[in-house]
């Protein structure tokens, strides 16, 4: 993990000020947030925290991309998403778990702010409006995971990887030269083992939509010239 010189860091903090949580804290919240900060990055394959790691810190997602597994006591996975910039993380077990709940694994260069678990609980019991915010990102997540259970019940591998496909379309593409692209690698093994199949099958998958040309896979990126359902 490489450390940011002081003059990114102050650029960096003048970009925190300009967010949403960043805005709603008060000259006194600035000023322990300006100097209890730290940022790092982190290199593309590495990972930030693991699962059952003490819980102490509280991440912002500055840039990159992260993927977040989650793991069940026999150590099976339970579940796998996907973290955007301007994130901040992890929600879950707020004020109740004393270790991470997923790992936090780099997709792409990362660089993520930090503050003490301390400090960043402190801020919700004391700022209204900053823990109204925390609450709305918990309860999108919520959603989302809610979501991804719904669609991806079911018997039929083909349809669960053709609606995990969809979902990853519809939250984390981004419009580039004329079409939606996931702006991250995912090798077909990733997608095949969110998808609960095997590789065989979500790459045949892949190449019955290409055909249809809903989407294109290129290098471990998924692009979809239009879109999918």
């Amino acid at each position: 993990m490489k450390k940011i010189n002081p003059e990114t860091k102050k650029e960096y903090l003048r970009y925190l000020s300009r967010t949403e949580l960043g805005q709603v804290l008060n000259p006194k919240e600035c000023e322990v947030i300006s100097t209890q900060l730290r940022f790092k990055k982190v290199a593309k394959g590495q990972n930030l925290i693991n699962q059952y790691d003490d819980r102490n810190y509280a991440f912002f997602l500055k840039e990159g991309f992260l993927k977040l597994d989650s793991f069940d006591d026999a150590e099976e996975l339970a579940y796998t998403t996907f973290l955007c910039p301007d994130r901040l993380f992890p929600l879950r077990g707020m004020f109740a778990d004393s270790y991470y709940c997923y790992t936090a694994t780099a997709l792409s260069e990362v660089v993520v702010a930090y503050v003490t678990t301390e400090i960043f609980e402190g801020l919700l019991e004391s700022n209204h409006h900053f823990s109204l915010l925390i609450i709305k990102q918990l309860q999108k997540a919520m959603a989302e995971r809610e979501t991804f259970i719904q669609k991806t019940v079911t018997s039929s591998a083909k349809i669960r990887v053709r609606q995990l496909l969809g979902i990853l379309n519809e939250r984390y593409s981004v419009v580039c030269d004329g079409e939606k692209k996931i702006p991250f690698p995912l090798p077909i093994k990733e997608i095949a083992r969110i998808g609960g199949t095997t590789r065989e099958t979500a790459s045949q998958v892949i190449h019955e939509l290409d055909i249809e040309q809903k989407l294109r896979y290129s290098r471990k990126y998924l692009s979809f010239p239009q879109y999918l359902s």
